[in-house]
């Protein structure tokens, strides 16, 4: 084979690949959809309150989990930046593993830390 042709199957590769995925997550949420709306009609029939069941969720803190979330992926970045620096870590490994412990770090916070009151 020329370089050419193997040049033209490595993007083929990856153009399938991202329409294939892409194709699969359309349709997974497509039959979640179709599959909560075949629920609640089965609901409906046997007369079951629906709104009872689908109250909507209580997200009065979300705002403030998510700012600590991404506060903490914010610090990871940071210190693997600092990392990558005065280290011998290699960028990848750095940033990565920080974001993904401070992150973490920064989710367990969100979630420990609990408000009666609104913000």
């Amino acid at each position: 084979m020329n370089e050419n042709a193997i040049a033209m199957a490595g993007m083929l590769t990856g153009i399938i690949i991202s329409l294939g995925s892409t194709g699969g997550i359309i349709f997974a949420i497509y039959y979640w959809i179709k599959a909560r709306n075949k629920e609640r009609l089965a609901l409906i029939e046997k007369g079951a309150d629906v709104s009872e069941i689908y109250k909507p969720r209580n997200n009065k803190n979300a705002a403030f989990k998510w700012g600590v979330v991404i506060i903490g992926i914010a610090i990871g970045l940071l210190i693997g930046s600092a990392l990558e620096s005065y280290t011998s870590f290699e960028g990848g490994v750095a940033y990565s593993s920080m974001v993904l412990m401070f992150g973490g770090a920064g989710l367990l916070l969100a979630n420990f830390i609990k408000f009666d009151k609104e913000l």
